[in-house]
């Protein structure tokens, strides 16, 4: 984000975020991340949970993800809840995941996060 500032207007109209932003992400850079290419989406969605957080990972320079997603299980496929424009109602993607993915250029593949138990 920090290197794309002109694509988020909280950091166009708020500069002095942008610097906690970069602090954030060198944090995050640390961390050991894995992408899951889209022509492997498909054969990787047997692993994925309805509720899983999903990262639309781009080929954008600087940028590891450009969307973001919800995952839920429709018909047996895979498919996600997001909302696609700006200010749009959310929506569940009319194709499974991995056919969502290859129709658009810049979409690398996804990342997955999961929600651990709390402890108690």
């Amino acid at each position: 984000m920090s290197t794309h500032t002109d694509s988020y207007l909280q950091l166009r109209e708020n500069p002095e975020f942008v610097k906690m932003i970069a602090a954030q992400e060198a944090e995050m850079n640390k961390r050991t991340m894995y992408h899951i290419p889209k022509s492997n989406v498909k054969k990787a969605a047997s692993q994925i949970n309805d509720g899983d957080i999903l990262g639309i990972t781009t080929t954008i320079e600087g940028l590891d993800c450009t969307h973001t997603g919800i995952a839920i299980w429709q018909n047996k496929k895979l498919h996600m809840i997001h909302a696609p424009i700006p200010g749009s109602k959310v929506q569940i993607t009319g194709t499974p995941l991995s056919e969502y993915l290859i129709k658009i250029k810049k979409d690398a593949g996804i990342m997955v996060a999961r929600a651990l138990e709390p402890k108690v």
